[in-house]
């Protein structure tokens, strides 16, 4: 992030502590918390406040994506898979699959899933042409498909 990003990323991290140690189980606030932590490469910081998580809503990809950095691939894949199974409920997780499968390298199913978000009532698609997880599939085919279909060419 430039320098401005990288101010705002401090401000909501001086925010959230306080508001999160108030309240353990604001796991909203407590995810949000540990992607800042995560953007500013605190990945211990972020795994503690991910796990400590009650329950996932959104931003579920989030320990994933710790854990693939802190070079825990088996953890990773369990979260994947806890994933995935939050997607057989009837739960729209396409979208967070693709970032898992972006941060993996395996950009084909990464293109799946992400077409796939279009259907599956992922909510946080409407952020793919802002969310930086998404930036190495910029450029391949299946990234301008979707995102003419789901801005209509804009």
């Amino acid at each position: 992030p430039c320098r401005e990003g990288k101010e705002r990323i401090w401000q909501a991290i001086e925010l959230l502590r306080p508001l999160v140690e108030a309240n353990p189980g604001f796991t909203l606030a407590r995810s949000i918390l540990g992607r800042a932590l995560m953007a500013t490469g605190d990945l211990q910081g972020a795994r503690e406040h991910l796990e400590a998580r009650p329950e996932v809503a959104l931003l579920q990809p989030e320990l994933a994506l710790v854990y693939l950095k802190l070079g825990l691939r088996d953890q990773a894949m369990q979260e994947l898979e806890r994933i995935q199974a939050n997607g057989r409920k009837g739960f729209g997780t396409a979208y967070d699959e693709a970032t898992i499968y972006t941060a993996l390298g395996d950009l084909d199913k990464a293109c799946e899933r992400l077409e796939h978000a279009l259907t599956d009532g992922s909510v946080l698609i409407n952020w793919m042409r802002l969310d930086p997880r998404m930036d190495a599939l910029r450029g391949r085919k299946c990234f301008g498909d979707v995102e003419r279909r789901l801005y209509g060419g804009q």
